[in-house]
């Protein structure tokens, strides 16, 4: 299998929730819950962490070189480069795009994202956010090859500043698959994520009530509390997700 690596985007410049990578949750930071959660991949030969070389994102490697877990920092604005460079240093054939903003991903969505990519033999796989899959379990999956065949075609602003962005905008370019899990029957919020405090509380209400030291967070059990508990999913429930445009595309 190729080597798969996922390469998650993290800063702490986040114009909704300044900081939100590290706010804690029993003592933990939500980035360490994330790494946790990959950490029982069956698919990923590794996975690092890709923040900017800014002095205010000094704190996440800080954290990151806590947790065990290698780290590589680049450009804030230009996201796609800190991807290619990051791709290149840990030797990646494919990479598994992960944002930040999902500290209750589920590695046995990554798994099968990875697993549909690679049936598919397209260049680059996205699940089914939001139609069929919460916010909050985003997996991109594209090759190398196909990284690099962005990066040298990719010049305006909003291609650099968001990785895939140019990838499922030039649809006669790229070949696109988009992976509908069916092991999503049926979901109580769209919002999973963490982008504002609502979201945050909504996550952290649901690792106060599902995590377990030593295994991880189960997509459907996280799905089966908020459905027996729906008070906290109705805290995030006016959060409206920013539009990926050109005109408001912003790095995450």
């Amino acid at each position: 299998m190729p080597r798969t690596v996922a390469i998650v985007q993290a800063r702490m410049g986040s114009e909704r929730l300044p900081g939100k990578v590290l706010k804690e949750v029993l003592g933990r930071p939500l980035l360490e819950y994330l790494i946790e959660q990959l950490s029982y991949s069956e698919r990923l030969a590794d996975a690092v962490i890709a923040t900017s070389d800014l002095p205010r994102d000094d704190v996440i490697e800080e954290a990151v070189r806590r947790f065990d877990v290698r780290v590589f920092r680049g450009s804030e604005q230009d996201v796609l480069d800190r991807y290619y460079r990051a791709a290149a240093a840990f030797d990646a054939d494919c990479v598994v795009r992960i944002t930040a903003d999902c500290p209750l991903i589920c590695p046995t969505v990554v798994d099968r994202t990875i697993d549909d990519h690679f049936k598919s033999g397209c260049d680059y796989t996205m699940n089914d956010v939001p139609e069929t899959i919460p916010r909050g379990y985003d997996v991109e999956v594209f090759s190398r090859e196909t990284l690099d065949r962005t990066y040298e075609a990719a010049r305006r602003a909003a291609d650099r500043e968001h990785v895939t962005y140019y990838i499922y905008t030039h649809p006669k370019k790229f070949s696109v698959n988009r992976f509908r899990d069916s092991d999503f029957p049926r979901f109580p919020t769209d919002r999973l994520c963490v982008d504002t405090e609502e979201d945050f509380e909504v996550v952290k209400a649901v690792i106060e009530n599902v995590y377990k030291e030593g295994r991880y967070m189960h997509h459907v059990e996280v799905l089966d509390f908020l459905e027996a508990n729906p008070a906290p999913a109705n805290i995030n429930a006016g959060v409206k997700q920013k539009d990926v445009t050109e005109a408001g595309l912003k790095p995450w």
